[in-house]
């Protein structure tokens, strides 16, 4: 009797499925990531974006009175002609710091810490179809965003419907959201590392949207929640003379803070997701991933 009932007991446990990605856990393991990876991943975004940190001071410390309260205040911190060739610079080393951190990723994950330079030199080695993958994926979106305003503004529709195309644009995110650990940890090309995160994706497809969507929104709010404190701090002050210079060069310097922490949450939240997923619907460990980034 007692064996029957054991079997009927690892009967009862072989039936029980494992439990899927969440987006707790998505958020949960890659902060555990960053923190447990603090060095490398600090010192590989400072390296890898010095060139613009070195802009964003230099631009603070030569801004006026004038400029400031033009950029600031009148057209609330959009980026000048001169900005713009720094900000796509900006954008392009972002590419090589997510290639770099998605392998030091996946190496924790998988019981191996990496040293910056390892990261750093995995991430040069990819660079290309990480950017490849980011440029056609990014391109889907903005389409997807531009077109849909348009459209909005077309029909004449209310303003509040701005927030589909805005959801659908992410909806094409997601979808591609782990190309890049494909492109960079199992050596895809661009085309191939598409195709692979479809793949899987498919069965955790609101999963991964919640978690971009909660990224997006946190992210939004830091940075209305800085320009606005910027701007309370200046309240009825429409004067260029009273525009406080310390307090636009405090601003500048916390955004800056602000998006180096999320262009790395963004890295490594893509590699905690594609890790977990290939675990979950393939049934490969971590350690056997890992063997594909060397």
């Amino acid at each position: 009797m007692a064996g029957s009932g054991n079997r009927r007991s690892r009967r009862r446990v072989s039936r029980v499925r494992p439990k899927g990605l969440t987006v707790s856990e998505a958020f949960g393991k890659t902060f555990r990531v960053i923190w447990a990876n603090k060095g490398a991943f600090l010192g590989l975004t400072l390296v890898v974006l010095l060139p613009t940190l070195v802009w964003r001071v230099v631009d603070g410390a030569s801004m006026d009175q004038s400029t400031a309260y033009e950029r600031f205040f009148v057209y609330r911190d959009l980026p000048g002609q001169e900005g713009l060739l720094m900000y796509a610079a900006e954008a392009f080393l972002s590419f090589l710091l997510m290639a770099g951190v998605v392998a030091g990723a996946v190496e924790y994950l998988a019981g191996e810490s990496l040293p910056m330079g390892t990261c750093f030199r995995r991430g040069i080695v990819r660079l290309f179809p990480a950017l490849g993958v980011s440029i056609v994926s990014g391109f889907l979106s903005l389409f997807i965003l531009v077109g849909g305003i348009l459209a909005l503004s077309f029909l004449k529709l209310p303003s509040p419907l701005i927030l589909v195309p805005y959801l659908l644009s992410l909806a094409a995110t997601s979808w591609f959201f782990v190309a890049v650990p494909a492109a960079v940890g199992e050596r895809r090309g661009v085309i191939g590392a598409l195709k692979r995160s479809l793949a899987l994706v498919k069965d955790r497809f609101f999963t991964v949207f919640l978690s971009l969507l909660a990224v997006s929104l946190l992210q939004g709010a830091v940075d209305r929640l800085l320009l606005n404190g910027l701007h309370a701090l200046h309240l009825q002050k429409t004067w260029i003379s009273e525009v406080n210079m310390t307090w636009v060069r405090v601003y500048m310097v916390l955004t800056l803070l602000a998006g180096l922490f999320f262009s790395l949450f963004y890295a490594a939240l893509s590699a905690v997701i594609f890790s977990r997923l290939v675990e979950e619907k393939e049934k490969r460990s971590l350690r056997d991933l890992a063997k594909v980034f060397r």
